[in-house]
Parts: structure tokens; C-alpha cells; sequence
């Protein structure tokens, strides 16, 4: 009964990767990732359905990630507003950071090497190998540029345990969703002041984090040792 069991997800499994790579190339031959407006423009096209699609789009850049995820929230911003295109984009951010995360633990290194850089993923998982390893990952969350993405598929190959995880999504990953949605309405709909200020202030956060990134992962581990996280 296991077996089957097991036999029934690994080929849900298949064919949902089969279906996410088919999209993709599709997305790829319709210039959705080269071209922001081209994309805004496709999801808009969908009508009441368009947020759906959003998400959708957003959870797939996680897993197959030819574009960002900041620009997809840009494009969520100019199409619903600040507040709703944050909120989609959040959405899509948080399940496609836990499929990427049980994909990796399920599946391992063989599916894993398929969907992401070889070099890079083995660049930061020798990195992350030790007891700072997890708040590594959360601190890379929170600053800009690094690969989100495959910090998501390392959590899961490591066997971050699950709440844990989602507590580094939360409150690592997706305040940079609420800025970039706020920069995407402000490129559509014009600059105000509240914007100004709110992105501002997140860049200064972001600027001093980075600044001490070392003193910040330091502490962060230090914190998980007191509370044995």
C-alpha cells in the first residue's frame, strides 16, 4: 500500500514538473520574461481570473526562476494596486517557497540539479553546512540579491524543520514583496509621499543590514542558540 502510495505521488509529482517546464517554455516563446509590460499585459488579458494567474506565475518563477521575484511583484503592484498585488505576490511567494522546499526534501539532489544551477546551489550549501546554517538562511531573507530561490530548495536538503521554514519566509522573504509592489504602482500611477518614505526607510534597513551582514548572521545564530531554534 506504501509503495503505491508512493508510486501515485512521484508520478503526480512528474507530471506536475512536466506541465510547470511545458508553461515555462510557452511563457519564454511569448517574451513574458523579457519584457514587463508583455507580461503585465498577459495577466491583464486573463480578466477576473488575472489574479490567479498572477500567483500562479509568481510560485513558478520560485521553482523554474528565469525572472526575479521582485519583478513580477513590480508588475503585480502596476496591474492591482499596492496593497491586493502585495498580497497576491505574497501568496505565490509562500507556496512556491514551500513546494520548492518539499521538493528538495522529497525528491533530493538529483530532481533539484535539474531546476537550478549546480554551481550555485553547490556554492551556498557547502556554506550553509553547520550549526549557523539555518540562521544563514534567514539572513540572507532579508538581504537583497542573493538567491532566495535556492536558499528555498537548500532549506529542504538540509531538513530545515517545516515551521521554522515558513516563520524565515514570513518574515525574511516577503517585506521585499510589499517594496517592490509599492515600486511597481508608483512606476504605473506616479510617486507618493507615503511611497517615498516607505521605500526609503527600507532601503536605509536594507543598506545598514548589508553594511553588517556579518554582525547580522552572528546574531541571528546567536539568537537560535539561546532559544535552541
Amino acid at each position: 500500500m506504501k509503495n503505491k502510495t508512493k508510486w501515485i505521488i512521484n508520478i503526480s509529482a512528474l507530471i506536475i514538473l512536466l506541465a510547470i517546464c511545458f508553461v515555462m517554455y510557452k511563457f519564454f516563446k511569448m517574451g513574458l520574461f523579457t519584457s514587463k509590460e508583455a507580461l503585465k499585459e498577459y495577466i491583464k488579458s486573463f480578466g477576473v481570473l488575472a489574479p490567479v494567474v498572477f500567483v500562479f506565475i509568481q510560485m513558478l518563477q520560485i521553482i523554474i526562476a528565469p525572472i526575479p521575484g521582485n519583478i513580477t511583484g513590480m508588475v503585480g503592484g502596476a496591474i492591482f494596486g499596492v496593497y491586493k498585488g502585495f498580497a497576491l505576490s505574497a501568496l505565490g511567494l509562500f507556496i512556491g517557497s514551500i513546494f520548492a522546499y518539499y521538493l528538495a526534501k522529497i525528491y533530493g539532489r538529483k530532481l533539484i540539479y535539474k531546476l537550478v544551477n549546480n554551481q550555485e546551489l553547490e556554492k551556498y550549501e557547502n556554506m550553509l553546512n553547520g550549526d549557523k546554517g539555518i540562521m544563514i538562511i534567514f539572513g540572507f531573507f532579508i538581504l537583497p540579491f542573493f538567491p532566495d530561490d535556492i536558499l528555498c530548495f537548500l532549506a529542504g536538503l538540509a531538513g530545515v524543520d517545516i515551521t521554522k521554514f515558513i516563520v524565515m519566509v514570513l518574515f525574511g522573504r516577503i517585506p521585499g514583496m510589499y517594496i517592490a509592489s509599492v515600486v511597481g504602482n508608483a512606476a504605473a500611477f506616479g510617486v507618493h509621499l507615503k511611497e517615498i518614505i516607505i521605500c526609503g526607510i527600507y532601503v536605509i534597513a536594507i543598506i545598514i543590514a548589508y553594511k553588517f551582514r556579518k554582525q547580522l548572521i552572528s546574531w541571528l545564530h546567536n539568537i537560535g542558540k539561546k532559544y535552541k531554534i
